[in-house]
């Protein structure tokens, strides 16, 4: 991997059982850019999200992290690469019987040996960067849709990641709440450098903030196209491209 490249897939096969969701994936992803997954429901977003997190053992291929393989970490080696990663899962994963500071301040507290007045001010710094700090002391069942998002965004960075892995980051949210998510993820991006993989089937989310999109299909269980979200809507010849980026309905072909 050159030093550009901070995310190597290489041949992923996915399975569960004897059902093949995703064969022969590969694809990198540049240190600094917005990439973003989409597909139909049903394509292996979401299996391929947990396969590059870890969380699901790999049939065949590779997924490397700074070079490292992930499928082959040991249990130290794996948690010392997942600090450098943040996760928004999509329902959020917040913990409902703690405040949203104390939601932050647990991987925080897990990972790092600070004393309680420098995790407070981590805490503080990072619902500031989501325009949540006066929210500190609330649970989570008080927040409002975007607002649970927001925070759980800001746990994703409680660690300074360089990696943010989102899931479906704006799903279920309406069209204002769904763009400031999109400017906030561009936002930190660009401000703190992070490398961003946004698995995702807003396609108004890709237009705003993706740099560059990879498009999954359930029928080769793999990538169809890959490039520009701008480039694939004008430009590709695959009629299942040029639906999805029109918004048009599906059509057998």
């Amino acid at each position: 991997m050159d030093s550009e490249t901070v995310i190597r897939v290489k041949n992923l096969v996915a399975r569960y059982g004897d059902k093949v969701i995703l064969d022969g994936v590969s694809f990198d992803v540049r240190r600094g850019e917005i990439l973003a997954v989409v597909g139909r429901s049903g394509c292996g977003k979401s299996t391929l999200l947990r396969h590059m997190l870890g969380l699901e053992p790999i049939s065949s291929g590779e997924v490397l992290i700074f070079g490292q393989n992930i499928g082959r970490c040991s249990g130290p080696e794996l948690q010392q690469l997942l600090r450098r990663i943040g996760v928004l899962f999509q329902s959020s994963a917040l913990i409902g019987s703690m405040t949203l500071g104390e939601n932050v301040a647990l991987p925080i507290s897990e990972h790092a040996r600070l004393a309680n007045t420098v995790v407070h001010d981590l805490v503080h710094m990072k619902l500031c960067m989501v325009g949540l700090a006066e929210h500190a002391r609330q649970l989570p069942s008080q927040l409002s849709g975007g607002m649970r998002k927001r925070a759980g965004l800001a746990r994703a960075l409680a660690l300074s990641p360089e990696i943010l892995f989102l899931d479906e980051p704006t799903a279920g949210l309406d069209p204002i709440t769904a763009a400031q998510i999109d400017r906030l993820v561009a936002h930190i991006t660009h401000s703190m450098g992070t490398t961003t993989v946004m698995i995702t089937h807003e396609i108004e989310s890709v237009f705003n903030i993706a740099q560059r999109v990879i498009m999954l299909d359930p029928t080769v269980r793999g990538i169809i196209a890959q490039g520009r979200p701008l480039t694939l809507k004008k430009s590709s010849r695959d009629p299942l491209v040029q639906q999805f980026f029109n918004r048009q309905p599906f059509q057998v072909i």
